[in-house]
């Protein structure tokens, strides 16, 4: 049920930032003009010799630090699926989780969830990974966790799908809640569409959904889920990105980018002329990343600048994870199969 839905640069994490507005009585604080003298360096993910030729893809990124980031991976072997950053280096962690991890978020250094795409979510506390949870559903061979949004460490929802790979077609998305002591499944009705990300709305509590039915071709589905009742908003085969910044929710379509608000996707801003495909995480309005054949764009309030170009390579990035002055990109270079992580920094 997994596609790629992020075009040359894909989905999350990408994380919330949450803003709080003044009362109306008080002018809105002026947002800054975002800086683009970044520093950047590349890290290649390179698995062992006995495994150099494994096919596997970066599927996300988290970290609770620029020194303490995590990318999960999807692949045939377990082995090389889980790689950690010190703040100097990549590198495999050594202990194994199951194959073909999928979400990953977290609240701390000792307090990081992951799932995968075989029944499984695992929780780390610091030192250890752990199953946390082992996914079964009556009628369906497996349960995948694709996505997380967490709200705080007792208040975690999550998405994926329930299929029946052994012989069987029929297939539901899935949401999940963490209470604090244990994860459950939200009760909604079947839908036949795999569920692939999640993002929320602060300011309503509103999840928004991503997610497709793959009977012909993949129909792209976003449905909003208000704590009660989920409802489809858009239903069509134009790949929509959804992103979360400053407890908003973006979503790119055909180059155009839209904010949700009541149940609608209203149109806000697009940049004709330029090479610009999707909205990708930032830190405001001022200040957030795009991605294009070009490479990494960034809009400072004004203009949109290409500030890291891939091209003439035939490069893809994927997800984009923001910290104040540091952001990382997973990244897929077609022709050697390389995975790599871009980080930029911001100069002193």
């Amino acid at each position: 049920m997994k596609k790629n839905i992020f075009l040359f640069c894909s989905i999350s994490f990408f994380l919330a930032f949450f803003s709080f507005y003044s009362c109306n009585t008080t002018e809105p604080e002026e947002l800054n003009a975002g800086r683009r003298d970044y520093t950047w360096t590349v890290d290649t993910l390179l698995p062992p010799e006995s495994h150099r030729y494994v096919p596997f893809g970066i599927s996300n990124l988290w970290g609770s630090s620029p020194n303490d980031m995590w990318a999960v991976c999807s692949g045939a072997s377990s082995q090389i699926l889980l790689w950690h950053y010190d703040g100097y280096k990549w590198s495999l962690y050594p202990q194994q989780l199951g194959r073909d991890l999928l979400g990953i978020y977290g609240f701390a250094q000792n307090n990081v969830w992951i799932g995968d795409l075989e029944n499984s979510i695992w929780h780390f506390n610091g030192s250890n990974w752990s199953k946390a949870k082992s996914l079964s559903l009556p009628g369906f061979d497996r349960v995948d966790v694709s996505y997380f949004c967490g709200i705080t460490s007792n208040n975690i929802y999550a998405v994926g799908g329930a299929d029946q790979f052994n012989g069987g077609t029929e297939y539901k998305g899935i949401l999940l809640h963490y209470d604090g002591n244990d994860w459950k499944f939200v009760n909604i009705p079947d839908i036949r569409a795999g569920f692939y990300m999640v993002v929320r709305k602060a300011s309503t509590g509103e999840l928004l959904i991503y997610g497709f039915n793959s009977d012909i071709g993949f129909l792209d589905k976003i449905f909003v889920y208000d704590g009660k009742n989920i409802n489809e908003i858009y239903s069509d085969y134009k790949e929509p990105v959804l992103e979360e910044m400053n407890g908003e929710v973006y979503v790119t379509l055909e180059r155009k980018i839209y904010k949700y608000n009541n149940g609608n996707l209203n149109f806000w801003k697009d940049f004709p002329g330029t090479s610009f495909l999707a909205f990708k995480s930032g830190r405001s309005e001022k200040d957030f990343f795009g991605a294009s054949i070009e490479g990494l764009l960034h809009y400072n309030g004004t203009d949109l600048q290409a500030i890291y170009k891939t091209y003439p390579k035939n490069i893809g990035l994927y997800r984009v994870f923001v910290f104040e002055k540091d952001v990382f990109i997973s990244a897929y270079e077609e022709e050697t199969q390389l995975k790599f992580v871009i980080r930029g920094t911001l100069k002193n």
